[in-house]
C-alpha cells in the first residue's frame, strides 16, 4: 500500500490484515496486488469499507485568523 505520495505505507501477506482495520491519512491510497500464482482459483481479498474521514477544519481557522492579523 503507498500513500499519494508513493510513500510505502506497508506490505502484507496471507491473513496479516485478515479482521484489520487501517487508517490512512492522504487523500489517496494505492493498494498493489501480487499473485503467488499457485493454479488455485478463488477468492483472494475484499475490502469491506472504505471511510473518508474528514480532517479537522481547526488549522484551516487558525491560518486564516494569522493572515487577517498579518494584513491588519
Amino acid at each position: 500500500m503507498y500513500d499519494n505520495s508513493e510513500r510505502l505505507l506497508g506490505t502484507y501477506t496471507g491473513s496479516e490484515l485478515a479482521g484489520k482495520r487501517i487508517k490512512v491519512k492522504s487523500k489517496k491510497l494505492k493498494v498493489v496486488l501480487d499473485s503467488d500464482n499457485d493454479g488455485i482459483e478463488g477468492f483472494g481479498f475484499s475490502v469491506k469499507k472504505i471511510e473518508h474521514t474528514p480532517y479537522s477544519i481547526l488549522p484551516l481557522l487558525f491560518e486564516a485568523a494569522k493572515q487577517v492579523d498579518e494584513e491588519e
